[in-house]
């Protein structure tokens, strides 16, 4: 079975058994069964979150780089043989990707699968094709919605939503 059929019939499982499952449980799930290991996300806790601006940019930096991290390592393994997954992070400019390249059958595979970045004190989603989203995980972690954009929605949309418009 290809990784991605397994992920799917994992996916549908996990549903039955957990109302809304979060990507750390797929994660976690999908690793326990196909590579006998659990691994846990660890995400600091409410607690944890600093109080100053600029405790609070290195915080968000150091979750959002732990996040795609875990990520794409845990996706890494279940990728075909001339696939690859890239994290890159450029905290100059504070911009965050997870990228996935190589070849599937004959076809050329180039694609974002995250892309986040820190502007004004706030945590905006540019891209996430992840299961349940990142933002999941970023609220787990103590972030406020307040603090996280979904700038893949236009403003409209986002004023529509609990999260931060800008």
């Amino acid at each position: 079975m290809n990784p991605i059929s397994f992920f799917k019939q994992r996916t549908a499982a996990l549903r039955v058994r957990y109302d809304q499952p979060t990507i750390a449980e797929l994660l976690n799930e999908l690793c326990e069964i196909h590579q006998s290991e659990l691994v846990e996300i660890e995400t600091p806790t409410r607690e944890d979150r600093p109080n100053a601006m600029l405790d609070k940019t290195t915080h968000y930096r150091q979750l959002i780089k732990n996040l795609l991290n875990q990520y794409a390592g845990l996706v890494s393994r279940q990728l075909e043989p001339d696939m690859q997954t890239h994290v890159i992070f450029d905290d100059e400019r504070d911009e965050y990707l997870w990228l996935q390249t190589g070849w599937s059958k004959q076809n050329r595979v180039y694609g974002t699968t995250l892309h986040v970045r820190l502007q004004n004190n706030k945590i905006w989603i540019e891209q996430d094709w992840t299961e349940d989203g990142i933002a999941t995980d970023l609220i787990k972690a103590g972030v406020p919605k307040s603090d996280i954009v979904l700038a893949f929605h236009e403003p409209e949309v986002r004023s529509m939503t609990e999260f931060a418009i800008t």
